[in-house]
């Protein structure tokens, strides 16, 4: 029998976590100004964020439901149909629909504001990455409703929704263990340019989440005295779910992602040749800009040496190798702004990124900052930009070409203090 909307309304809680998790679901679109636009892989991360909270209410919620069936007064709609577990069903499918539905929606929003077009992690592994978030949230629906069938309405509610916040540390990426694990859903608040998806991981977390979840709802139950309790097959089902999900971080794939460290193929332009990825396309103008005005001033002014033959930008995973290459990566704030500042380009442009020595993870030694900060200085100032010197932390001077064609002779051979 389909139960109408407005009958589910009146006598669920499940469909009416769908408006609260609408508002969760704006307010994390709306954060941090958008910064995941144009990284498919980061824009369906990003949305699992809200996850984090939208889980565990959404278990309360169908735990007080599921509670609700169970109670004299209301058992009888269980008892009186040929599957009793069908009205459990039902009540969980009205709490999980209606938030998969919300969910779903700000995620397909984010890929068409964000304009993603081309990601490289490929727009099949994206959907099954959304699609597990899905899974995710019937778990937590599963979870809840199991719990509540055992308990009444506010123990229930209270019981299911601490599981499913204590769930995240366990079972996430809250835990910080490196090891598969269940609810690593995403929650991305940096870039995730540089990796690809895991699909080995991806297919394993689907199937261990429809697994749990089916068991989770489809437990065998007897009623004794009007409650409903658990038949020995049905204790034997949710020992077997409980122990998949134990067993799984020590068998199942280890990482979430794999590096994929490719270079950018969206270049434009000749002396220097610039190359962004697709992804960042909305930066080329403020970037391009701001490299072709450099390049005037230090051409102009006899500086040709500061200028690369290449730039690239960086990756998370992907750094330039080659000494007439600069590399570039994207600020955290042009995320949010869409533009890098001049001083921003310029830092970027005089570091030896393609030096091995910059990523051992010992910082370097002040005469190397000494170099590379008189580099900067002397590039801004070409550009009209006005400096203190001695606002620098280590002493900084206006070099000469000559002295700018050491520097980057020694950088050539990664001699960076020279």
């Amino acid at each position: 029998m389909r139960v109408p909307i407005a009958f589910a309304l009146r006598t669920l809680v499940g469909p009416w976590i769908a408006v609260p998790a609408a508002v969760l679901e704006v307010a994390n679109f709306f954060q941090r100004g958008l910064p995941w636009r144009g990284e498919g892989l980061w824009t369906v991360d990003w949305f699992a964020i809200a996850l984090f909270i939208i889980g565990p209410v959404c278990a309360g919620a169908a735990a007080v439901d599921a509670s609700r069936l169970s109670r004299p007064g209301n058992i009888h709609l269980v008892l009186a149909t040929p599957r009793p577990t069908l009205p459990y069903l039902r009540a969980a499918a009205w709490c999980a629909g209606p938030v998969v539905a919300v969910h779903l929606l700000a995620i397909v929003t984010g890929m068409i504001v964000g304009g993603v077009r081309q990601p490289s992690t490929g727009w099949g592994w994206l959907a099954a990455a959304a699609l597990i978030q899905c899974a995710a949230i019937i778990w937590y629906v599963a979870l809840g409703s199991a719990i509540g069938r055992f308990a009444p309405p506010a123990v229930a509610g209270i019981a299911a929704a601490g599981t499913g916040f204590a769930t995240i540390y366990l079972l996430g990426e809250g835990g910080g263990h490196d090891r598969f694990e269940l609810l690593a859903l995403g929650g991305a608040t940096v870039s995730r340019l540089g990796y690809v998806y895991n699909g080995g991981y991806l297919v394993a977390q689907l199937g261990v989440l429809v697994v749990t979840a089916a068991s989770f709802l489809l437990i065998p139950l007897r009623h004794r005295s009007g409650f409903a309790v658990p038949t020995a097959a049905g204790s034997l089902l949710t020992a077997a779910a409980l122990g998949v999900i134990a067993v799984a971080p020590f068998l199942l794939p280890a990482s979430r992602l794999e590096a994929s460290p490719a270079p950018p193929l969206r270049c434009s332009g000749t002396s220097p040749e610039v190359c962004l990825y697709s992804e960042h396309e909305r930066f080329a103008t403020s970037v391009n800009g701001k490299i072709k005005i450099l390049v005037r001033a230090a051409v102009k002014g006899g500086y040709p040496e500061l200028v690369p033959k290449r730039v690239e930008e960086i990756s998370r995973t992907y750094r330039v190798t080659a000494p007439e290459t600069a590399g570039i990566e994207v600020a955290d704030d042009t995320y949010v702004s869409g533009r890098m500042s001049l001083e921003e380009v310029v830092t970027e442009l005089v570091r030896p990124l393609h030096c091995s020595e910059l990523y051992t993870g010992e910082p370097p030694t002040d005469a190397y900052w000494e170099r590379e900060m008189s580099l900067y200085a002397t590039w801004l100032r070409l550009a009209g930009v006005k400096l203190d010197l001695n606002d620098f932390p280590v002493p900084v001077r206006i070099l000469t070409p000559e002295q700018v064609a050491e520097i980057k002779s020694d950088y050539a051979r990664c001699d960076l203090a020279g």
